[in-house]
């Protein structure tokens, strides 16, 4: 069975009033993550529950109310960036849901796909938003960063995203599974990702 990899993605928070950097008597971060407020660990930390954090026995920081683990919050940018898993068409095509949470999908991150001879849809609300074709040419490998049609695609996403699925229409009939995501476009860009790493099973998960 396929594990459910992660990548990076940004949410964006409301914009809140200047606060100090962490309330006293708490701890102002998570191993190697400063935990600013209105985020917070512990009771009477956080400014409510969707900025509570639970720092695990690994030091690795999470937003109890989504679920996720955090790696960077920068306040000034009122961003959160976290690791999400890809959905795949093989286990789940739904997103982490924010609608009831002070948080957004930032458009600073890109919708991909890693499939052949796909058109990959990004929707929500039962509406298309966006999306993008990958075709397979078996002569080529692809990086992340050089994600440009062929086995794996990108394209922006609508601002004010709260939640979404993916869907997958072939162009023609394979077996294999099909992935897509949401990253972050820093990382994006950069990444040496391969399609056999994104499609890796049953030992790894990437951050």
């Amino acid at each position: 069975m396929l594990v459910q990899l992660l990548f990076q993605i940004i949410f964006l928070f409301l914009p809140i009033i200047s606060l100090p950097i962490s309330k006293p008597n708490c701890l102002s971060s998570c191993g190697n993550v400063s935990i600013p407020f209105p985020f917070g660990i512990g009771s009477n930390c956080y400014l409510n529950d969707s900025f509570a954090v639970d720092c695990m026995y690994d030091h690795k920081p999470f937003l109890r109310s989504i679920n996720l683990e955090v790696l960077n919050i920068t306040i000034p940018d009122l961003a959160i960036r976290v690791n999400h898993p890809v959905l795949n068409s093989c286990l789940s095509n739904e997103s982490t849901l924010l609608e009831n949470t002070p948080y957004l999908f930032s458009d600073r991150n890109r919708f991909a796909s890693v499939a052949c001879d796909n058109f990959a849809i990004l929707s929500s609300n039962n509406s298309s938003l966006c999306g993008c074709l990958s075709i397979c040419d078996e002569s080529q490998s692809f990086e992340m960063g050089n994600c440009f049609g062929v086995k794996c695609c990108q394209t922006t996403i609508p601002t004010k995203l709260k939640s979404y699925k993916t869907s997958y229409n072939m162009l023609k009939q394979r077996q294999k599974c099909k992935y897509a995501f949401l990253v972050d476009l820093d990382l994006f860009s950069t990444s040496n990702i391969s399609a056999e790493d994104v499609q890796i099973s049953n030992k790894s998960q990437f951050y």
